[in-house]
């Protein structure tokens, strides 16, 4: 899916790529996509940021996805109440913004979406599926009726800046005990957010996404207006939720704390692959803790780092390494160089 968020009140978030299997089709069409929106920014300049609601925005995923039932609901399997454009059900929340993918829709006049997780979609999305928030501006207050009108409760503890009316981590604490598809289970949204502007300046704007990806129980991005950093950070991003998406059984043995010997902020991890010789080839980690500031509900931010991006886990929710964290003994190396 391809969503891009619209400035000002009621008007959502114009859909310009549906969720489909990335065959070469669909993969070419992405990338044209993508062209497009570079070409368009770069000729003229977008509505200002401050105008951007990420509230509005992800309502529009919610029932982009289906938008079943709120949290209050899942005990129960019941769908939510009332339906409608500011309520439950497909029905599209803003208005149509051309260019749209008609693939993203089961009516001709885009007013109802048509869910990439039900079967006939044919995308076939597993639970729980991702959403990449990619931010660069602090944005404009979102509007509270909303979250009313779904039934959805919280209190402004442990969430950013409800005060000042930013309501995007309580939308994805929302998306994230949700069920956004009346198919058969908790169907959720799992929000992770890329900050492309994480510079002191947008103290706030780091924070806020900070806590959407913390409530939205995604993960944390930063890249700065770098090309190469940015593209870096992407392809780490899409690595996590492929690796989260996948169902297989891993060939080393995962961390734990029998194989992992933390001496001095050293932290050494032994992974090595079974098989039916007498030694077993593998070799030996090295990762850091890593204290970086507090939690969005006041905890100690503590988690294992690696080599170059200290700032982030290198541990999927499942325990699991993730697939390109880089120990602190891994170097540049020539030795497939022929």
């Amino acid at each position: 899916m391809l969503m891009r968020a619209q400035s000002g009140a009621g008007v959502g978030s114009q859909l310009r790529q549906a969720v489909l299997p990335l065959d070469r089709t669909h993969c070419g069409t992405l990338l044209n996509t993508l062209d497009n929106l570079f070409d368009t920014f770069a000729a003229t300049q977008t509505s200002p940021p401050g105008e951007v609601r990420y509230g509005d925005a992800l309502f529009e995923a919610f029932k982009y996805f289906g938008g079943h039932a709120g949290p209050a609901e899942v005990a129960t399997g019941a769908a939510g109440q009332p339906t409608g454009r500011l309520g439950f059900g497909p029905l599209r929340y803003g208005t149509p913004v051309a260019p749209e993918d008609p693939l993203a829709f089961s009516t001709v006049a885009h007013d109802q979406y048509q869910s990439p997780i039900t079967a006939g979609s044919g995308a076939g999305c597993p639970a729980p599926s991702q959403l990449l928030i990619i931010a660069h501006a602090f944005p404009g207050p979102d509007d509270a009726t909303r979250l009313d009108q779904l039934g959805y409760r919280y209190t402004p503890d442990p969430f950013a800046f409800v005060e000042q009316g930013r309501l995007a981590d309580v939308w994805s604490a929302f998306l994230a005990t949700a069920d956004v598809s009346p198919m058969g289970g908790q169907q959720t949204l799992r929000t992770s957010v890329l900050n492309v502007s994480p510079a002191a300046a947008d103290a706030d704007q780091t924070r806020l996404l900070q806590s959407m990806a913390y409530h939205g129980r995604g993960d944390y991005f930063e890249a700065s207006h770098d090309l190469q950093a940015l593209m870096a950070a992407m392809r780490h991003v899409l690595t996590r939720i492929d690796t989260s998406a996948q169902q297989f059984t891993s060939l080393s043995l995962p961390p734990a704390t029998q194989s992992g010997a933390p001496s001095l902020n050293q932290v050494t991890l032994g992974l090595f692959r079974p098989d039916t010789h007498p030694r077993w080839f593998g070799n030996l980690k090295l990762y850091r803790f890593v204290l970086d500031g507090v939690r969005a509900d006041g905890s100690p931010n503590l988690f294992l780092g690696d080599s170059q991006s200290p700032s982030r886990p290198v541990l999927l929710d499942d325990g699991r390494l993730a697939p390109d964290s880089l120990s602190f003994w891994t170097h540049a190396s020539t030795f497939w160089d022929y």
